[in-house]
C-alpha cells in the first residue's frame, strides 16, 4: 500500500467519523422522528456534493450547518428528506423561514442598498 491511498483512506475515515458526530448531535437535540446514522448523513452531503444548496458554496468542518427544509417550528420534522446542509451564515440569518420566505428577504435587502 502506498502513502497516498493510505493518507486518502485516512481523510475519509476523519469524514465519516465527522458526520457520526453531527448524527449524534442531531439525535439528542431531535428527540421526535427517526434517529439519523453518521452514514445516513455522509450519503446527504455526498448527494449535494459538498455544496451548500442555497449558495453554492463548498462545505467543510468550519462552515457546514444541517439545516430543516420545513423548520420543527412550522411543523417540519427530523426526518431525512427534510434535512440538507447549508452554509452556517446561511442557516443563522435563515433561522425558522421557508426558501421563498427567505430569499424573498434576502431580495429585499438587495433592492434595499442598491438606492
Amino acid at each position: 500500500m502506498d502513502a497516498t491511498n493510505i493518507i486518502s483512506r485516512h481523510v475519509i475515515y476523519r469524514k465519516r467519523y465527522y458526520f457520526r458526530v453531527l448524527a449524534s448531535t442531531h439525535n439528542r437535540r431531535c428527540k421526535l422522528g427517526k434517529r439519523l446514522s453518521g452514514y445516513d448523513l455522509w450519503k446527504l452531503y455526498k448527494k449535494q456534493r459538498g455544496k451548500c444548496v442555497l449558495t453554492g458554496k463548498k462545505l467543510n468542518k468550519g462552515n457546514i450547518s444541517l439545516d430543516h427544509i420545513v423548520s420543527v417550528y412550522t411543523g417540519g420534522t427530523n426526518d431525512l428528506d427534510n434535512l440538507r446542509f447549508i452554509d452556517i451564515k446561511v442557516n443563522v440569518m435563515k433561522n425558522i423561514l421557508g426558501d421563498a420566505e427567505f430569499l424573498s428577504l434576502c431580495e429585499e435587502v438587495i433592492n434595499y442598498t442598491k438606492k
